[in-house]
């Protein structure tokens, strides 16, 4: 594989995660990776002290960083790693703003300590916020490492008796995201098997779907063969990671070189180092062989967990919308809180009103006896006047009956008419009957609904008058309805604390969601892309078999000028390496 393929393809492959790495980062401005519980996707550097976890992040960002023995990382160090034309190293602050550095005059090494310091003081100890750093070059990777304190074992000097659970707890906090990619720093000089940071990174990722192997200090492995077994990871007596390993040589502490030729010696040193002519292939050697790694993955990363952070974000805002929803309404003015008061007043009185007049059932029940209906009063009134017309006849006492039914009246006429009537004439006075008998009714119902008239006339003019009297307490003690209708202070600061939180979501939603095509166009990712390697580190010979599918796709789709602007070359040694990659996927099909 030349060079000049892998850089054509190195660039094509940014390009298309680039528009993805760019909304996250604008959107991160407005997120709080802690507080927000938003997954985002990193490179989580994890080993013990001194295994060479900062020597690997300068190779990997080209910033002088910290080195030496014990502790010299007390907080976590996010790089934010952009691919960019022109060199700039700038400082990013919580507040989402940003500082532009002066590398020529400035020691970066020494700035990141005393900004350490600035937030850890001059103990041992370890704290939890961290030093964000925006290192724009155009020969790194689009990544955002974060370098954390290496495992303490042991305390020493100034360092807390608890500095071991510090330091685990801190890394658990950074691994556990499903969006971290883990990389286990382990020197060639130790027993990679009791390492604890491997331990950590299963606990977290038990499949190892996203946990890498480095191996550093290559030049001090004690036995070569082992070193090959590892990375080969061929032996039962090796470990064996699903993402695999890579091995490099990084400057040591106490080497002056510079950045650039600690490179170069490194290729010259695995040029010449037995497993380079034993079966390991270069995907498995050098920094480049990483850094080329972990961007594929890396990008990969991104695209999985960019649906995540907005599906993350919309369930924040769904439980601050909850939370705001519960809240007392916000009475700003005095004015507000008065009117909120007369409008209480009147639900007050309201509700007594409602508590006298239904919940006595009196309307009810004077309903359920209709006065216009043959409702059971009345037919009683009538069988009983017909009963008593009846015994009248059969006793031949006629007089008797009269009295029983028109007696005790002032209408002389009633009697009158009734004692013109034939005996034979029953017809006539069965409508007497009825007549009378529903007159009754009437008078007893009018009765009733005279009286509730009454009583709810009496009730009205009660609750009037409570409702006077209590909205003459809003005139003579305002200052007092005004203290007890405003927010106390642990309402309020809830308050501004959930519209702050919702205004931040609120923006880096919109810009998630922005151009939909991004991330379901397969002109910015390779939705095909998946682990095809045993250690799934996607050797380039598979990446370029991967590209050829995707060429062929927008060939069938007239798409050749879009992507030969995503940077790819056609010279005759790509063609050829396509064809031999197409000729070996054939031969071994057959």
């Amino acid at each position: 594989m030349d060079t000049e393929t892998n850089d054509s393809f190195a660039k094509a492959y940014d390009e298309k995660v680039r528009p993805l790495m760019n909304k996250i980062d604008e959107a991160r401005r407005y997120l709080l990776p802690n507080s927000d519980r938003i997954t985002f996707p990193n490179v989580v550097v994890v080993g013990d002290q001194s295994s060479g976890k900062s020597s690997l992040l300068e190779a990997l960002s080209l910033v002088e960083l910290p080195k030496g023995p014990g502790i010299v990382t007390r907080c976590p160090l996010v790089l934010r790693l952009r691919n960019s034309k022109e060199r700039k190293v700038y400082r990013l602050y919580d507040d989402n703003q940003k500082t532009l550095l002066d590398e020529e005059n400035l020691n970066m090494s020494q700035y990141i300590e005393q900004e350490t310091r600035n937030l850890a003081g001059n103990q041992k100890n370890i704290v939890h916020q961290l030093i964000e750093l925006q290192i724009e070059d155009p020969c790194v990777r689009d990544l955002t490492v974060v370098d954390l304190p290496g495992i303490a074992h042991n305390p020493v000097a100034d360092q807390p008796s608890n500095i071991h659970e510090q330091t685990t707890n801190l890394i658990r906090q950074y691994i556990q995201p499903e969006g971290s990619l883990i990389l286990c720093v382990f020197p060639a000089n130790v027993d990679v098997a009791v390492a604890e940071a491997l331990s950590l990174a299963r606990n977290v990722d038990p499949e190892g779907k996203r946990t890498i192997g480095v191996i550093t200090k290559t030049d001090l492995a004690p036995d070569q063969d082992m070193l090959i077994a590892q990375l080969l990871m061929n032996r039962r007596d090796v470990l064996r990671l699903k993402l695999g390993f890579v091995a490099v040589r990084n400057r040591s502490s106490d080497e002056k070189i510079s950045l650039p030729d600690a490179r170069n010696r490194e290729k010259e040193f695995f040029s010449q180092h037995p497993a380079a002519s034993a079966v390991v292939q270069k995907k498995c050697l050098g920094i480049d062989a990483l850094i080329s790694c972990l961007a594929t993955l890396y990008s990969q990363r991104v695209k999985e967990t960019f649906p995540k952070m907005r599906h993350e974000i919309e369930v924040q805002l769904t439980d601050i919308r909850e939370q705001q929803s519960k809240l007392p309404t916000e009475l700003k003015t005095t004015g507000a809180r008065l009117t909120a008061y007369n409008e209480l007043v009147d639900l007050y009185v309201e509700k007594i009103l409602k508590a006298e007049l239904i919940s006595s059932k009196d309307s009810e029940r004077i309903n359920q006896n209709d006065p216009y209906t043959i409702n059971t009063y009345y037919m009683t009134l009538v069988e009983k006047y017909q009963a008593l017309s009846e015994e009248s006849m059969n006793s031949s006492n006629a007089g008797s009956f009269k009295a029983t039914v028109l007696g005790g009246g002032d209408d002389d006429d009633d009697i009158f008419v009734y004692d013109a009537m034939s005996v034979d004439d029953q017809a006539l006075k069965q409508m007497l009957i009825s007549i009378y008998s529903y007159w009754n009714m009437l008078i007893k119902r009018f009765t009733e609904y005279v009286t509730l008239s009454i009583r709810a006339r009496c009730a009205f003019s009660v609750c009037d008058n409570i409702k006077q009297r209590l909205r003459e307490i809003s005139a003579k003690e305002s200052a007092l309805i005004d203290a007890h209708l405003s927010d106390d202070h642990s309402i309020q600061n809830q308050r501004e604390y959930l519209q702050k939180t919702k205004e931040r979501l609120d923006k880096a939603y919109s810009i998630l969601c922005e151009d939909e095509g991004i991330l379901n166009n397969d002109k910015y990712i390779f939705n095909d892309f998946t682990p095809t390697d045993h250690d799934a580190t996607n050797t380039l010979d598979a990446l370029l078999s991967t590209l050829k599918i995707a060429r062929d796709k927008n060939k069938q789709n007239n798409q050749e000028e879009q992507l030969s602007s995503t940077g790819f070359t056609k010279s005759a040694d790509f063609e050829d390496e396509l064809l031999e990659v197409e000729s070996d996927d054939d031969e071994s099909d057959d």
